[in-house]
C-alpha cells in the first residue's frame, strides 16, 4: 500500500538564475539550483551507496508557451482544428539543437538514457549515485523522518551549464502520488471474503451490506447499452490509460474477464515508457490499478483501441507518471486519456524539482493544455480520502492532476439499480438506473475517512468554463461523478482472482470509456470535455436530461445538492441524452484570448509589468465581430482583480492592465465575456504572476498547525 507523506508544498518566491557557459578552459560553469518542494527534514542516516542507481528526469519547457492555453481553448470550442503531432513538434517543441545538447551532455557524463520524448520535452535516465554527486556538486544522503526513509542532496546542488533552464526531478525520491482504488474483498462464489491485496478494507467492513456489479449493469445504468445497441462501441477510437509499472498478468486476466462477461476480445497495446518491469506492480499495488483501469474502460467501449501507457522508475513513481504523460501528449497517442491517480495539492511538492531559470508550476500542467490543443480529453480521479485528501485541512486538499483546468475531475457515487432480469450476485443481471447518492464518509472503514475528494483548488483560479458556477474564485472539483463506492463496486479480474474494487479509480475509466463513445457518436474528438459540460449546465432543460443529479451525501466538508456541488460535480451521465445535448448546444461567439507583455517568452509576468489583452472574436460562421460589448475580467487567488473594457482596433478587441506590487503571485485567469447581435461568447487564458512561488510562512503542517487560507504570508 502506498503511504502518503505528510508534508505541504512550501513556497517562496525564487530568483531567476542566469545561465553560465563553460569557461575558456572547457570546464563547466555552475549556478546554484533553486528547489520547489517540502523542506527535506529528518535525521541523516548515511550517504547513499556510491553504486546506487539514481533515476532522473529532465524537462525542457515548451516554446511559444504564451499561446498554449489560447490554442487549447479554441480547439475545445471547435474554432481550430486539433493540433497534429507535426504541428506540436513544429511550434511548441523545444529547439532541436538545445535538446540534442542536453542529450549529448547527459550521455557524455555517464547517464544511461531510458526514455527520450518524441517531441523533445523530456529525457529520462539513470546513473550511479557517485556520478550524480560529482555532476551536481553535492552528496546524496539517506534520511529518516516519521518512519519514512528517502534520499536527498545534503547540500544545495549546483546546476552545470549544460543543464541550464532544465527542470530536474529525482535528486530526491520523495513522492506522494498514489492510485485511487479500494478493494472491498475477493469473490468466493457469490460471497465477498477478505482480500490480501493492497488497499483492501478491513474485514470488519464485510459485516455490512454490500453488492457488486459486472459490466452489463453499469452499461445499463448509464445508458451505454443504448449506444452499443445502435452500433457505437468505440470502433475507430483510441483511449490511453496512464499507470505505473503495470500488471504482469494483464493479458491473461483480460482474456478471462472477456470470457466471463461476454465481451469481445480487448484491443490492447502495452506501451512501456522506459524499461518494462510489471512485476513492480505486484509489490506496489499498481497491478490492481492497471487491471481495474483497463477492464473498466473496455467495459464501456468494448471495441476501442486501448493503449496501456506504463511508466517506470524504480525509486520515484511520480517521475514515471510524468514521463508517461509526456509520451501520450508528445505522440498524440489517443483521443481520450484516463489517469486514476493523484496527490493533494498541498502535498504535491513531495516530488521536488531542482532547476535554474523558468519553472512551470504545477509541473505537468502545460502538458494537459498541449493535449487539449491536440483534442485529447483527460480524466483524473478526485481521490478516495474525502474533502481533506488525507490531510488535516481542506486547504489545498484537492488532488492534482484532477484540479488542472484542462482535466475533467471525476468524483464518486453509490449506485443503485432496478434489476429487470437475471441476478446481480450471479453477474448476469439486466438493470435500469434507480438513483445515486454521493459516496460518503462511512464508519464501516474502521474510522478511516473514506469517500471521494472534492473542494477548491489552491493552485488554479476559476477557469472560464466555470464562470457563473458557485461563488468561489478558484477551480472547483470534481466536474462529474460515477459509481465509486466499494460497497457497490466493480468486479475485476486481477492475479487470476475476482475482486470487488471501488474508488474514483473506477469512476475515472468509466467516464473515459463513455467519452470515447461520445467521440464516435459525434464523429469528432471532443477534447476538453468541460467546455461542453458546463454549457449544458447553463441550459436547464439540457442539463436535466443529460445528467443524473445527486442530491444526498457528504464527503467530510461539503454536502451534495441538486445542480453543481463539490461532492459529485454536475452528476453522473445519461449517456445517450448527454450525446444528444452536446450535439444540440446553441452556437456561441468564438472568443480567442491572447496575453502579451514586453519581453515575455513564457506566460510569466512580473510586478509592475503591463499585460496586453487581445481577443479575436468571431460569429459562428467565422465572420469577425466588429461591434458589441466585451470586457476582460482578471482573477487571482483573492478574487476579481480588474475589469477591463475592450475596444475594437480593426482586427481584434484589445485592452490592458498593470500587475500591481503586492498582488498575489502564481496563476491568474483572464476571462473575456460579452455579446454581439444577441449571441454571447466567452473565452479565457491563464498567466503566471511573479516567479515560481511556494508558501514559507507560517510553518506548515506537519511542522505546525494546518494552514488556513487567510494565514498565508509571502
Amino acid at each position: 500500500m502506498f503511504k502518503p507523506f505528510s508534508f505541504v508544498v512550501l513556497v517562496i518566491i525564487v530568483s531567476m538564475v542566469i545561465a553560465t557557459a563553460p569557461n575558456a578552459s572547457g570546464t563547466l560553469g555552475y549556478t546554484q539550483a533553486s528547489y520547489v518542494g517540502p523542506p527535506l527534514l529528518g535525521s541523516a542516516i548515511k550517504p547513499l551507496p556510491a553504486n546506487s542507481e539514481v533515476w532522473l528526469s529532465f524537462f525542457l519547457p515548451p516554446s511559444n508557451s504564451l499561446s498554449i492555453n489560447f490554442v487549447a481553448e479554441q480547439v475545445s470550442l471547435k474554432h481550430f482544428h486539433p493540433l497534429s503531432q507535426d504541428g506540436l513538434l513544429g511550434y511548441y517543441a523545444p529547439n532541436q539543437s538545445e535538446f540534442n545538447g542536453v542529450l549529448h551532455f547527459l550521455n557524455s557524463h555517464g547517464f544511461k538514457i531510458v526514455y527520450v520524448s518524441p517531441d523533445r520535452f523530456s529525457i529520462e535516465g539513470y546513473a550511479e549515485a557517485s556520478t550524480v554527486e560529482s555532476l551536481f556538486h553535492t552528496t546524496l544522503y539517506t534520511y529518516s523522518y516519521q518512519g519514512e526513509t528517502y534520499y536527498a542532496p545534503s547540500t544545495p546542488p549546483q546546476i552545470p551549464s549544460g543543464l541550464q533552464g532544465v527542470e530536474i526531478s529525482g535528486l530526491t525520491n520523495r513522492t506522494l502520488i498514489q492510485p485511487q482504488y479500494i478493494v472491498l474483498g475477493a469473490l468466493n462464489g457469490t460471497r465477498i471474503v477478505p482480500s490480501n491485496l493492497p488497499r483492501s478494507t478491513p474485514s470488519v467492513g464485510l459485516t455490512t451490506a454490500a453488492t457488486y456489479y459486472g459490466p452489463n449493469v453499469l452499461e445499463d445504468a448509464y445508458g451505454v447499452n443504448t449506444l452499443l445497441s445502435k452500433g457505437y462501441g468505440g470502433r475507430g477510437q483510441s483511449i490511453a490509460i496512464i499507470d505505473a509499472y503495470g500488471d504482469p498478468l494483464i493479458q491473461q486476466d483480460l482474456a478471462a474477464f472477456d470470457q466471463e462477461f461476454g465481451l469481445p476480445p480487448v484491443n490492447l497495446t502495452i506501451v512501456p515508457v522506459g524499461p518494462y518491469h510489471p512485476e513492480y506492480g505486484v509489490a506496489t499495488g499498481w497491478d490492481v490499478e492497471t487491471a481495474l483501469d483497463v477492464e473498466a474502460v473496455h467495459s464501456m467501449a468494448p471495441y476501442a483501441h486501448i493503449y496501456l501507457v506504463v511508466g517506470f522508475n524504480p525509486v520515484d513513481v511520480a517521475n514515471a507518471l510524468f514521463e508517461a504523460i509526456d509520451y501520450v501528449v508528445s505522440s498524440d497517442l489517443a483521443n481520450v486519456t484516463s489517469m486514476s491517480w493523484g496527490g493533494p495539492e498541498n502535498l504535491f511538492g513531495e516530488s521536488g524539482f531542482y532547476y535554474s531559470g523558468f519553472l512551470n508550476y504545477p509541473y505537468a500542467d502545460y502538458y494537459f493544455a498541449l493535449g487539449a490543443a491536440e483534442g485529447i480529453s483527460f480524466f483524473a480521479a478526485s481521490g478516495d480520502e474525502g474533502a481533506y485528501g488525507g490531510t488535516p485541512t481542506t486547504y489545498g486538499s484537492v488532488l492534482f492532476p484532477a484540479s488542472s483546468p484542462f482535466v475533467t475531475a471525476v468524483g464518486g457515487t453509490t449506485l443503485y439499480v432496478n434489476v429487470t432480469s437475471g441476478s446481480i450476485s450471479r453477474m448476469n443481471a439486466n438493470a435500469t438506473y434507480s438513483y445515486e447518492e454521493a459516496w460518503s464518509i462511512s464508519p464501516d472503514y474502521s474510522g478511516e475517512t473514506v469517500s471521494f475528494g472534492g473542494g477548491y483548488s489552491t493552485l488554479f483560479p476559476k477557469p472560464w468554463y466555470q464562470m457563473g458556477v458557485g461563488s468561489s474564485v478558484f477551480r472547483s472539483v470534481p466536474d462529474v461523478a460515477a459509481d465509486a463506492n466499494p460497497y457497490t463496486g466493480f468486479v475485476v479480474l486481477v492475479e487470476g482472482q475476482k475482486e470487488v474494487v471501488g474508488g474514483t479509480s473506477l469512476a475515472t475509466p468509466l467516464w473515459a470509456g463513455m467519452t470515447s463513445l461520445l467521440d464516435e457518436y459525434l464523429n469528432e474528438p471532443l477534447g476538453l470535455l468541460n467546455t461542453y459540460l458546463y454549457r449544458i449546465y447553463q441550459n436547464a432543460s439540457l442539463y436535466s436530461q443529460a445528467f443524473h443529479q445527486v442530491s444526498f451525501g457528504y464527503n467530510g466538508a461539503y454536502y451534495a445538492s441538486r445542480g453543481y456541488n463539490l461532492v459529485t460535480g454536475l452528476g453522473s451521465p445519461d449517456l445517450p441524452a448527454l450525446a444528444q445535448a452536446i450535439k444540440s448546444l446553441p452556437p456561441q461567439l468564438g472568443v480567442a484570448v491572447t496575453l502579451g507583455g514586453s519581453g515575455s517568452s513564457f506566460p510569466q509576468f512580473y510586478y509592475g509589468s503591463t499585460v496586453s489583452v487581445g481577443a479575436a472574436i468571431t460569429y459562428p460562421n467565422g465572420t469577425l465581430v466588429t461591434s458589441g460589448s466585451f470586457t476582460a475580467y482578471v482573477y487571482n487567488s483573492e478574487g476579481e482583480y480588474a475589469s477591463v473594457p475592450l475596444s475594437f482596433n480593426g482586427s481584434e478587441w484589445v485592452g490592458s492592465f498593470t500587475v500591481g506590487s503586492g498582488a498575489p503571485p502564481n496563476t491568474w485567469s483572464v476571462v473575456v465575456e460579452g455579446s454581439s447581435g444577441g449571441i454571447e461568447g466567452s473565452g479565457g487564458a491563464d498567466m503566471q504572476v511573479g516567479l515560481s512561488v511556494v508558501i514559507v510562512q507560517p510553518v506548515p503542517y506537519p511542522y505546525g498547525p494546518p494552514i488556513p487560507p487567510t494565514s498565508l504570508s509571502l
